[in-house]
């Protein structure tokens, strides 16, 4: 077990590392679990994380960077701070935010299950994609993912550019289980 020492302190910072694989471990008691970059930044391409149980997080998985390509978020338990989803509070997103949030290309969330925060999966939302085409959220892959207790979205695809799929999901308990919100179509 990795255990941080409460919720304004992050667990593990992964930016700048390529190729990490973490399986079957325990991550508790922290804002993010897993920070895998922040919008402009490096990232943290070729993330594997299987069989894990990540609890009592602000964040679970997090990356806003472009740079965040080939993640495998696969068969984890991610459960959040939220203590519960309805009534939803004013101030929403708080204290739990988002289980699992990708950005980049070439991701794949499948067969987890997320719940107690406020958005269970959604790509970062920092507003437009960057001008760079080869540096949009695309071809990201959420499928067979178990979503409960989500005080806003289940899965949320508000800010994905083009080949966002989401896909046999099941989802209880929550304010809206999906949206999507096209932000810019590409020819």
């Amino acid at each position: 077990m990795i255990e941080g020492a409460g919720l304004s302190v992050d667990l593990l910072d992964v930016m700048n590392a390529a190729h990490l694989m973490f399986e079957d471990l325990t991550f508790r008691n922290a804002n993010h679990a897993i920070l895998g970059g922040r919008k402009g930044g490096p990232g943290a391409p070729y993330l594997t994380i299987r069989r894990c149980r990540i609890q009592e997080v602000v964040y679970g998985v997090t990356t806003a960077s472009e740079n965040s390509v080939g993640w495998y978020i696969v068969d984890n338990e991610l459960t959040g701070v939220n203590q519960s989803w309805y009534p939803r509070p004013e101030n929403y997103m708080s204290p739990g935010h988002t289980g699992l949030n990708l950005y980049g290309q070439g991701n794949v969330a499948a067969y987890n299950r997320i719940t107690r925060f406020s958005d269970g999966i959604a790509p970062a939302n920092f507003g437009p994609p960057p001008d760079d085409i080869r540096k949009h959220p695309v071809n990201i892959d959420i499928y067979n993912n178990e979503v409960s207790w989500a005080q806003d979205d289940c899965i949320e695809t508000d800010y994905g550019a083009h080949m966002l799929i989401r896909a046999s999901p099941r989802s209880r308990s929550t304010a809206a289980p999906y949206t999507l919100f096209v932000t810019r179509s590409m020819a």
